[in-house]
């Protein structure tokens, strides 16, 4: 199988998942998530006042939230 080549300006980024048992994001901070109890396993959302928010206003309160990672910075021009 050949090699793929990068891209010219091709960035890549590491996700970091941190399980909740080990971390929690600070208040209102918008995150990734991940929710085994969900059709979709990872969702962007924060977490405030004990309770999980979805992007889009759904309070979850979710114990299956298992981890958290922060947003990728994006890229480091403008598109």
């Amino acid at each position: 199988m050949a090699k793929k080549k990068k891209k010219p300006g091709a960035m890549n980024e590491w996700i970091e998942w941190i399980p909740v048992t080990r971390e929690m994001p600070d208040d209102d901070t918008l995150v990734m998530m991940a929710d085994r109890g969900c059709d979709q396993p990872v969702w962007m959302g924060w977490h405030a006042e004990d309770a999980w928010w979805f992007v889009g206003g759904a309070d979850e309160n979710d114990p299956d939230v298992t981890h958290w990672a922060h947003l990728p910075k994006g890229p480091d021009t403008a598109f």
